[in-house]
């Protein structure tokens, strides 16, 4: 039968000064299992022990201090601290990430001052931001500029007027904007939107995302459904944009204006062109609502140009989606 954890561990740990190599990777094994258990709070003293102890050993004290910021107390802050320069930079922010989690608003200012100093490179200042994000509430992270790899990322990228003027007022607290739908310019444009979508619109948040489909969507926020996109070197609000996609479709792969949908039927183009985008997928497929059907709910996949019916309406797609975590 074997020896309860904690007694392998006591074991391990007594011998840890004479452990070669593969001694030291049985042992860190071990800890994994120990910190990952879900009587996580049981044993995090002896947890937050051996990692420290394995901080000892080079070739796994970034894996440790990426544990230990998730194990360590308020007693351990001082420790935090003093490895916070080290010079393996993912150390840098696992020890600012536990200091958040431990400090909250106390360490905004070491947060800010982190994202600043362009030495500490792209990922780890976006890292922090997004930890500094969801501890504070304000949507730093959505302010991010697109890249392709965090090494890109330079001060351009990055929010830091923005972060500088919060620091400067005092870090006060974050207070949502109020939403309102365009309700008249969008009857300008010929467009009526169903109860549901609407009343979803007005708790929606442009850094909330949903999964579905085996995709993350970025649905439309309010203020951002009449807002210009360029499709194929012309503008249209983004909740037009299908037009634009139609637009640029080649009449020789559509000669008689039709796609097709999931079921092989045809599906007028025009009918598409005049479909209410509604959010976009990762992959860059449009997620729409469809007039001409009672505003069910579509996908216009982008690659082969065809549409799948996705719901009968929004209520009912929503149901079938779930919040997306990052």
């Amino acid at each position: 039968m074997a020896k309860p954890i904690e007694d392998r561990l006591a074991k391990l740990l007594a011998m840890r000064k004479t452990y070669s190599a593969s001694g030291w990777e049985k042992a860190f094994d071990l800890i994994m299992e120990i910190a990952e258990r879900g009587e996580k709070k049981k044993y995090r003293a002896e947890a937050v022990e051996a990692l420290k102890a394995v901080v000892e050993h080079g070739p796994y004290a970034d894996l440790a201090f990426s544990r230990l910021s998730d194990l360590v107390g308020a007693e351990d802050i001082d420790y935090m601290r003093s490895h916070l320069h080290d010079e393996d930079r993912s150390i840098g922010y696992s020890c600012m990430s536990a200091i958040l989690r431990l400090l909250g608003r106390e360490s905004y200012g070491e947060a800010v001052e982190m994202i600043l100093d362009p030495a500490w490179g792209g990922n780890v200042r976006v890292s922090v931001l997004i930890d500094l994000s969801d501890d504070s509430g304000y949507p730093f992270e959505d302010m991010v500029g697109e890249y392709d790899y965090p090494d890109d990322i330079t001060d351009e990228h990055l929010p830091l007027e923005e972060l500088r003027a919060w620091r400067d007022a005092g870090f006060p607290e974050y207070v949502e904007p109020v939403i309102e739908v365009p309700t008249e310019e969008l009857l300008a444009a010929g467009v009526t939107l169903p109860e549901d979508y609407s009343s979803f619109l007005l708790k929606h948040h442009e850094r909330d995302r949903l999964e579905f489909d085996d995709c993350t969507w970025s649905l439309l926020p309010a203020a951002k459904l009449l807002e210009l996109r360029n499709v194929n070197g012309e503008e249209y609000p983004a909740i037009g944009m299908l037009r634009g996609y139609v637009a640029g479709m080649p009449e020789d792969c559509f000669p008689e204006g039709n796609t097709t949908d999931a079921k092989g039927k045809a599906y007028a183009l025009d009918r598409l062109a005049a479909g209410t985008v509604i959010g976009e997928s990762e992959d860059g497929d449009v997620l729409y609502l469809d007039p001409a059907d009672g505003d069910s709910v579509w996908i216009y996949r982008h690659d082969g140009g065809d549409v799948e019916k996705v719901g009968k309406s929004f209520t009912a797609w929503k149901r079938k989606a779930r919040k997306a975590w990052d």
